[in-house]
């Protein structure tokens, strides 16, 4: 039985079970990374804010 390409574009069950289990573990990899990624820069955002914040706090309380 010849495997019609259109099927292939429409449907998950066309593909082999192993080959639609690779794609979602790769794919949930990058989620995870990219997640990870979004933590990372968020924290240094809130870091630097931090510092920046206390930073003219400590020199407001120095020249009051």
């Amino acid at each position: 039985m010849p495997i019609n390409p259109q099927t292939l574009l429409h449907s998950l069950s066309a593909y082999p079970p192993w080959f639609v289990a690779a794609c979602a573990v790769i794919a949930g990899i990058f989620v995870l990374w990219l997640v990870g990624k979004l933590l990372k820069w968020s924290l240094m955002v809130i870091g630097a804010m931090i510092l920046i914040v206390g930073g003219a706090i400590l020199v407001w309380l120095v020249l009051r």
